[in-house]
C-alpha cells in the first residue's frame, strides 16, 4: 500500500498515514502480507532521517522512501500523481499541493486497484480481505 506526500504537510499526508495505519490494525495477521510504503517528492527536507522519524509515529510496519529527483517523477508519473512545489514563505517554509490517495500494489509490482483520500479506512481492509479470502486465507 503506497501513499505519497511529504512530512512537513498539515494536513492531508497525515490524515493518510493514520488511514494506513488503522487499515493494517484491522487486518490483524493478515496484516503480515501488506507493507505500507510512504514515498516523499520533498526531497530537499525529508531526508531519510526525517522519513524514517515520520512513518515510525504510525505504524512501525511503514516503510519510507526517496530517490532523485527523476526517480521520484517517474513513480509519480506511473500513478498520475501530481505534486506541485507552493512559493517559499519569508521563513524558508513552503506547502506542496499534491494528490492524495493510496495505492494497492501486487506481489509483481502491478496497480491493483487504488482508494482517494476520502475512502475511509474500513472500505480498503473490506477490499484487502476480500482479496484474502479469494486467496483461501
Amino acid at each position: 500500500m503506497i501513499v505519497f506526500g511529504y512530512t512537513a504537510c498539515p494536513d492531508v499526508c497525515p490524515t493518510s498515514m493514520t488511514h494506513v495505519a488503522s487499515v493494517m490494525e484491522q487486518l490483524g495477521p493478515h496484516a503480515d502480507y501488506v507493507l505500507p510504503v510512504f514515498v516523499t517528492f520533498d526531497l530537499v527536507r525529508d531526508t531519510a532521517e526525517v522519513l524514517a522519524d515520520y512513518v515510525s509515529h504510525f505504524d512501525t510496519r511503514t516503510i519510507a522512501l526517496t530517490g532523485t529527483p527523476q526517480a521520484i517523477k517517474a513513480v509519480q508519473q506511473a500513478y498520475g500523481v501530481l505534486s506541485i512545489p507552493g512559493p517559499k514563505a519569508e521563513d524558508g517554509s513552503y506547502f506542496i499541493s499534491h494528490s492524495a490517495a493510496k495505492y494497492l500494489i501486487g506481489p509483481d509490482g502491478t496497480h491493483v486497484q487504488s482508494f482517494s483520500h476520502d475512502d475511509a479506512p474500513e472500505r480498503i481492509t473490506a477490499y484487502l480481505k476480500k482479496i484474502f479470502s479469494h486467496m483461501g486465507m
